[in-house]
């Protein structure tokens, strides 16, 4: 019975001492959209975006299949994921109320609650409620097995309202209603420098005085310019915003005019000037790290988003600046980003950078500290507490048929132990040191910290051990007395 009891507490600690060392089991990871809701009027473009939270596990694979109403939103463009830029096959791709994004990236993977997979770029087109979904999907761990994390996804809901018409002003009863079929929005900006303006004829009107010119203000003379014609085009018109003004007077002889309609017309012809693309950071851009910030400086209040390329991919609209990168693969790449103003002119700028700084093989987490370490040294940790743990039980189990010896025994074990004990913290010791050098100005205080747990929890598993050691030499000694009153009281 004490055997049973010996080797249930040996077996106990050994699995308290792994679960230290070894890492903790990964979350379960999720897909969803952001934004999740929202109101957009018909005409109106917005993006969606496809994210994981791994849940604090590390991922290399993310999958999405996505469904949404084509009756009720036109897919203008996907984009592909900047955190898992290695794109699987097809990806991204869209198809008549489906999309799809697959990407990767490589060890040690991503952990975080933001991860993009990919960007959909949606037009509303008919009012109502628009539902978007993932039909189907996959993130796999970064385990060396490619296990399934993805156990629970998260659909959207849109609501398409009806767009309010764009109305210019008019004079109110009798005056003309201004329309144009080049610019016919008067809010939005055109590259056209040819303006076509066209205006319908109330009822008993006789002609028309009209003008353009940059006052918004602006009421035309007394003088007919047309009697018989109800369009206009100006040819060759400079950049900037232009009114057309227009009234009508009725057929009688003598009659008033009525008051003046306006209408806008906005022009934009010149390219945006080069953006100025900085990462604050870090200076030499021929030595970063696999992760970093972009930063893109301009004084354009025109700019309306920008498609930024990777190695000549696009891979994200963004509607203004930062943009992280996540985990770049080592070696040279080109960045490209391609500014647009609202009337669709754009502008180019472009870097060069080679990310040299390679992120440390393998992230432990000890005692709620994230400290980067090989992989060797875990082996180790794990090696030598899982060896000495099983000579104990081995011990135990022996111990029926060494009684004599037993005491001898645990005392050249003990030594045994303490000496390997004590090689090993010194090598882990000299392992870390030589890490933190390595690694300077990448390690953190919580790294330092983390650093010295990991002693710690070896000096631990080296009490634990002597404490077991000590529970068998005394139910030894116990046995023993035992023995030694039944022989007295025969």
């Amino acid at each position: 019975m004490e055997n049973k009891k010996q080797i249930i507490i040996a077996s106990s600690l050994l699995l308290a001492l792994t679960s230290v060392f070894l890492p903790r089991p990964a979350q379960a990871a999720s897909l969803y959209f952001s934004p999740a809701s929202g109101s957009f009027s018909v005409g109106a473009t917005f993006n969606v975006t496809v994210r994981t939270d791994t849940q604090g596990a590390a991922v290399n694979t993310t999958e999405a299949n996505i469904a949404y109403p084509s009756e009720s939103l036109e897919l203008v463009r996907v984009t592909a994921s900047p955190t898992f830029y290695l794109q699987t096959p097809g990806s991204p791709a869209r198809g008549n109320g489906t999309a799809y994004f697959g990407g990767g990236l490589p060890s040690p993977g991503y952990t975080g609650a933001n991860g993009v997979v990919g960007t959909m770029t949606f037009r509303a087109i008919k009012e109502g409620d628009a539902t978007v979904s993932i039909s189907s999907g996959k993130v796999l761990l970064n385990d060396g097995s490619g296990t399934e994390g993805l156990n629970a996804t998260a659909g959207a809901r849109y609501a398409i309202t009806t767009a309010p018409t764009p109305q210019p002003t008019t004079g109110g009863h009798g005056s003309p209603v201004v329309s144009s079929a080049t610019h016919p929005d008067p809010g939005k900006w055109y590259r056209g420098k040819t303006a076509t303006l066209s205006w319908s004829r109330p009822e008993g009107v006789y002609g028309f005085s009209f003008e353009l010119d940059h006052d918004p203000g602006t009421v035309p003379d007394n003088i007919l310019d047309t009697t018989i014609t109800t369009t206009r085009t100006y040819e060759d018109l400079a950049d900037g915003v232009w009114y057309f003004h227009i009234k009508s007077r009725g057929q009688s002889l003598g009659s008033a005019f009525g008051e003046t309609a306006h209408f806008p017309i906005q022009i934009d012809t010149v390219a945006p000037k080069p953006l100025d693309i900085k990462v604050p950071e870090h200076d030499n851009l021929q030595d970063m790290p696999s992760t970093f910030t972009l930063y893109f400086e301009h004084d354009d209040p025109n700019l309306d988003y920008y498609e930024l390329y990777l190695d000549g991919v696009l891979i994200a609209t963004i509607p203004h600046n930062p943009f992280t990168f996540e985990n770049l693969a080592p070696g040279h790449h080109s960045i490209k980003l391609v500014a647009f103003d609202k009337a669709g002119n754009k502008t180019e700028s472009s870097l060069s950078i080679a990310v040299t700084q390679k992120t440390p093989a393998l992230g432990l987490d000890f005692f709620d500290q994230t400290f980067t370490l090989p992989a060797y040294i875990l082996i180790i940790l794990n090696l030598v507490v899982i060896i000495l743990l099983a000579v104990i039980i081995w011990l135990v189990v022996r111990r029926r048929h060494s009684g004599n010896n037993l005491d001898e025994r645990i005392n050249d074990l003990q030594k045994q132990i303490d000496k390997s004990l004590e090689k090993t913290k010194k090598e882990i010791g000299r392992k870390l040191t030589k890490l933190i050098k390595q690694y300077e100005g990448q390690v953190s205080e919580d790294d330092l910290q983390a650093a010295d747990l990991i002693k710690e929890g070896i000096a631990e598993a080296e009490e634990k051990i002597d404490t077991e050691l000590s529970r068998l030499s005394e139910a030894k000694r116990q046995t023993r007395g035992s023995r030694s009153k039944t022989k007295d009281a025969e």
